[in-house]
């Protein structure tokens, strides 16, 4: 699923090159910070709370400038998956986006511009936890042919995100930029499982650096 939707985005991207000035398209690499929220369950040991990790990631895009001051861009962006453990149990994170953002662009230099950016998301973000049995060599709760529904989750959300950054033309047709990111998402349990909706996860912020290049 998630590299069809990068083949989509990488296709859409195209007709880009078919247009000269504004147009841009690039990529980059970001490390996103995941804070989990597992409610605590009935079996032992319990799900710890407030586990936060921060964990690498990247991102495709593409946009239009339409003056030195205002620009917006689509794109994808993998969030990372975080994974890591407390006491004897193992956690795992992940998710992924598409957004559409609007920067305006404070140039302060020939070359360089601060960005103040303002977004909306539509992120899918799954978790999974897996509890060691208390019965040696006997599957634990999350394993086997009926898992316990807390094992694993999937929500997909909309959120908005919000930032600033750097932006730096290297030459008429190649730039980088450095960008903080804030977003709202948070990830509740899947409804499938018949669940009350309880936060899982949440994705407070995302820093990255990127490379384009303009049409």
């Amino acid at each position: 699923m998630r590299v069809t939707k990068i083949l989509i985005l990488a296709l859409a991207m195209l007709p880009l090159a078919a247009f000269s000035k504004g147009y841009y398209a690039g990529g980059g690499l970001g490390l996103s910070k995941f804070e989990d929220n597992i409610p605590a369950s009935d079996q032992e040991p319990s799900v710890p709370n407030e586990i936060s990790d921060s964990e690498a990631g990247f991102r495709i895009f593409g946009g239009y400038k339409f003056s030195p001051n205002w620009s917006t861009e689509i794109g994808y962006v993998d969030y990372g998956s975080a994974k890591g453990a407390f006491k004897s149990l193992d956690f795992e994170m992940e998710a992924t986006g598409i957004y559409v953002n609007g920067f305006y662009h404070w140039v302060f230099l020939n070359n360089f511009s601060a960005d103040f950016q303002l977004g909306l998301i539509r992120s899918e973000g799954k978790s999974k936890i897996n509890p060691p049995s208390e019965i040696p060599d006997t599957p634990g709760p999350c394993e086997g042919d009926d898992p316990l529904d807390f094992c694993k989750n999937k929500d997909t959300v909309w959120g908005l995100s919000g930032g600033l950054g750097l932006t730096w033309n290297i030459t008429e047709k190649v730039g980088t930029r450095l960008q903080f990111e804030a977003t709202t998402l948070k990830y509740d349990d899947n409804t499938e499982t018949g669940n009350a909706s309880k936060e899982q996860f949440k994705m407070p912020y995302r820093i990255g650096i990127d490379a384009y290049w303009k049409f």
